[in-house]
Order: structure tokens, then sequence, then C-alpha cells
């Protein structure tokens, strides 16, 4: 039975873990995507509610690609080489996380996001519920989610500049 319950365990600790380097709730609350999310739903939602296409259609049709194409290429930053790995990886000494954590942590961030709004559009889409705060609750994740891309793709960007510097510096090194 213990080991029934250590892998939910081991779920939560993950999850605590993300939500702890992401920045929490203040980093939530904050968030520029948030923010521009909510604006979005509360402009589209009752278009969503009254549209031939519903928002979880819309999230069946583009999220599952999405999300495997985020898959594949995390595990490709998962795959750097050694030099590379080395001056990203680790805490530093004031005890924060290393610019490679801060940037996986992003693109995890987004990876779930697209997680949720796919559960959450298999759990509607049955019912096909016509109620408007259903309705913009997933309207408001289908667009957070979306827009996390934006973290996600400037993360790799600021990857690069990193990659860019090690490989000037080993190049001076020369």
């Amino acid at each position: 039975m213990y080991q029934f319950f250590s892998q939910y365990r081991q779920i939560v600790i993950l999850l605590r873990k993300h939500w702890e380097l992401y920045g929490g709730w203040q980093a939530f609350l904050h968030s520029p995507y948030l923010h521009i999310s909510l604006f979005l739903a509360v402009c589209t939602s009752n278009h969503w509610h009254i549209a031939q296409t519903r928002w979880h259609d819309a999230v069946l049709a583009i999220f599952p690609s999405l999300l495997g194409f985020t898959f594949a290429g995390f595990s490709i930053l998962l795959a750097f080489s050694k030099e590379i790995r080395i001056f990203l990886c680790g805490k530093f000494d004031d005890g924060k996380p290393s610019p490679f954590m801060n940037n996986a942590i992003t693109i995890v961030h987004f990876m779930l996001m697209q997680a949720m709004v796919l559960l959450a559009a298999l759990l509607v889409k049955p019912f096909a519920s016509g109620l408007l705060l259903c309705t913009f609750a997933g309207v408001w994740l289908m667009y957070y989610a979306f827009l996390t891309a934006i973290g996600a793709v400037l993360s790799l960007f600021r990857i690069a500049g990193y990659i860019d510097m090690i490989a000037s510096n080993s190049v001076e090194d020369e």
C-alpha cells in the first residue's frame, strides 16, 4: 500500500518543485501572460460560448501536436554537449537555480499548461457544457497555455545567447 501512495507523493514533490522554481503565486499573479490571457478570455468567451467551434474542439485540434513538438524540443535541450551543461547547470553559491534550471522551468511550465488545457478539454467535451463560467475558464486556460509559448521561446533564445557566449569564449581561449 505504501508503494502505491509513494508514487503519488513523488508527483506532488515534483509539482511543488516546479511551483517553487517557477516563483509560486507571486510569479503567477504578476505574469503578463496571465493578465493578457484574462483580458482575451473576457473579450472572447461569449464568442466561444455561442460559436459552432467550441474552445475544447480548438484545443483538441491544436495542442496535441504542440505538446509533442515541445517534448521533442525539450529533449534536444537536455542533450546539450558536456561543455554547455557544465556552464549552465548546477546551483550558484547564493542558492539560486542555474541558468539551465531557470530556462527549463519556463519550458516545463509551458508543457504543464498544455497538458492541463488538454485535460480540461477532454473532461468538458463529453458534456458540451453550456455554462458560460466553464467556457470562460477553458478559454482563459487555452489562451494562457498559448501565451506561455512566448515565455518558452524567449527562454530558448536566452539559452542560445548562453551557447553563443560559451562558443565565443572558447574561440578566444584557443
